[in-house]
């Protein structure tokens, strides 16, 4: 076997020794090799992190323990790297190394000759080759060369451990081909393993590098995937497989599709234990098998539950009738002295055809998941001031339209296009439009965001920060934001009556409202006993289930009418 080019590391604090091997690799015959020095094991250590190396020679004149050990603690997998001991003395020993004979040769350094060295850098490199397709025989499927069943429970365990570490998910997948047992019957055993081949390339095609791939046996693969965030993301893992996995296979007169199921285990989720884990795959590969072909199926029905209902609303949002089912809920805000409707909040409801009506916590990560937010949040803002125009037109009094906004609609100029355009064209008077963004949001706003916040307030557009005091503002930050006003969280607002602490961070709240000159809302008023409350603070609105609650178009104007007959009585 020719060698072109040998990297060592000799590891030896002897410049004579040095001197030494230089001059006799310079008379190889068969190999060029490159040697770098390391003149202690805590040095060489830091080498081999930094660079492979094909070979390490050990001087014994010093320090033999500290380089023993070095070398125990070498992985003892495909990667390790072959070494030689060059003994100082003829009577060293390392007995309490016996693990390390089998890994290493030994030479006397004052006996080497150039060929001699030189054949033991090659024995030992030859031996590590041989050795390394011997490992790979044991730990890899011969048909697919995937990772067989021991590498998966090695990797399996690794990986658990590290997933422990990281505090992500990890899912274990157990893929089984549908009807393999019939391709094999209708096609022969040699169309069966071109079959098994290519899906062992598919399912590799499908997943990331930093996921495992391994054949148990048969039909039936398994699937490690790491660092998840969500329950989520395996699932949209388990779809993308499921689609590619999808194929033809043709025999002489005949031609099957070839496709897949998955059960679906989670660590932490299912549980911590391997042994475990694998039980709940399997189980819940039996329950994918038996919903039919192509499907997969978690362990925890809960999930399943919750993964039919999401991917249902990713499918319902893409139909091209999504907007027509939207709708405005409207939530009544009043003076809190006078009880006077002064203005409502427009709630989104989704009318899915399927799932009913619907409110924004179920659908509103969807959307923002298929890049419809701005599209939906321009939606919103339009009908709502729509409305506004339409209660005008009908002779109503005239009242604000809140909208709640994320950050995500600021950072581009849509928005303001809209409001522009319904200023201009549809003689809308943005004093009564008020949009709500977060604390949240407020505080972490970027320079854009910023300046949209800026351009709305220019063009006249009221501007609330909603659920104050639930996270933290500074006041640098509400100060240096055009703000008109300040909605209360509901968890202060519900609590502050019975609570000491909470009332005084309401109170706090409500004082620096006044500091600022802003508009004070109070939300989440449940009961008489919250309306009092704060009816006694100098709490400019309310909003509440005890006030009303969302309500469609129609029963919102039956509300307004019944309002104004209980406050037409009370003054008279």
């Amino acid at each position: 076997m020719s060698i072109t080019c040998v990297n060592a590391l000799f590891i030896s604090s002897s410049p004579n020794h040095r001197q030494l091997l230089a001059k006799l690799c310079k008379q190889f015959e068969y190999s060029e090799i490159e040697i770098s020095y390391s003149a202690s094991a805590e040095l060489a250590q830091q080498c081999l992190s930094e660079k492979h190396y094909d070979i390490l020679l050990i001087g014994t004149e010093s320090e033999l323990e500290q380089r023993l050990e070095l070398l125990s603690n070498l992985p003892n997998d495909e990667s390790y790297v072959p070494a030689t001991l060059l003994l100082s003395h003829s009577k060293q020993a390392f007995s309490q190394h016996k693990h390390l004979h089998s890994r290493i040769d030994s030479l006397r350094i004052q006996e080497l000759t150039p060929a001699l060295l030189e054949h033991c850098i090659r024995y030992a490199i030859r031996h590590k080759a041989d050795e390394a397709r011997l490992l790979k025989l044991a730990h890899h499927d011969p048909l697919t060369g995937l990772a067989n069943r021991l590498a998966f429970k090695k990797q399996l365990l690794k990986l658990i451990a590290q997933t422990k570490r990281s505090g992500h998910l990890l899912a274990l997948m157990i893929v089984d081909l549908d009807n393999f047992k019939l391709i094999n019957d209708a096609l022969g055993h040699d169309v069966g393993d071109k079959v098994l081949a290519d899906a062992a390339e598919h399912l590799q095609q499908s997943v990331r590098e930093s996921d495992l791939v391994a054949r148990l046996g048969g039909d039936e693969f398994a699937i490690i995937a790491t660092h998840l965030h969500s329950p989520k993301d395996a699932a949209t893992l388990a779809r993308t497989i499921i689609e590619r996995c999808h194929f033809q296979q043709h025999g002489t007169h005949i031609k099957l599709d070839v496709s897949c199921s998955i059960g679906i285990a989670l660590y932490p989720n299912d549980s911590q234990e391997h042994c475990v884990l694998l039980k709940h795959a399997d189980n819940a590969l039996f329950k994918a098998k038996q919903a039919g072909k192509r499907q997969f199926s978690f362990a925890d029905q809960e999930l399943n539950f919750k993964d039919k209902f999401q991917h249902a609303l990713d499918s319902d949002i893409k139909h091209p009738k999504f907007l027509k089912q939207l709708q405005l809920y409207y939530q009544p805000i009043v003076d809190t002295k006078s009880q006077q409707l002064i203005g409502a909040e427009a709630l989104l409801r989704w009318n899915n055809p399927s799932q009913g009506l619907l409110a924004p916590d179920k659908f509103l990560n969807a959307i923002e998941s298929n890049g419809l937010m701005n599209k939906v949040g321009n939606w919103v803002v339009h009908n709502a001031c729509m409305q506004h125009l339409a209660w005008v037109k009908q002779g109503l009094p005239a009242i604000a339209v809140s909208v709640n906004l994320t950050a995500q609609q600021l950072e581009n100029s849509y928005l303001i296009n809209v409001i522009k355009k319904l200023i201009h064209h549809q003689q809308f008077n943005p004093h009564y439009l008020c949009l709500e963004l977060s604390e949240a949001d407020a505080f972490k706003c970027s320079e854009k965001v910023q300046n949209s916040l800026y351009k709305l307030h220019e063009l006249g557009v009221h501007l609330t920060i909603d659920n104050f005091g639930k996270d933290y503002c500074s006041l640098t930050q509400l100060h240096r934001l055009p703000i008109d006003s300040i909605k209360i969280d509901r968890s202060l607002i519900q609590r502050a009556e019975y609570n000491e602490e909470y009332a005084d961070v309401t109170e706090a709240i409500i004082q620096l409202g006044k500091i600022l000159n802003l508009n004070i809302i109070a939300q989440g008023i449940e009961n008489s006993r919250c309306l009092e409350y704060i009816s006694t603070r100098d709490c400019h609105q309310a909003q509440g289930f005890y006030i009303a609650k969302p309500l469609n178009h129609n029963h919102f104007m039956h509300w307004m009418g019944q309002q104004n007959q209980r406050l037409s009585n009370i003054a008279h």
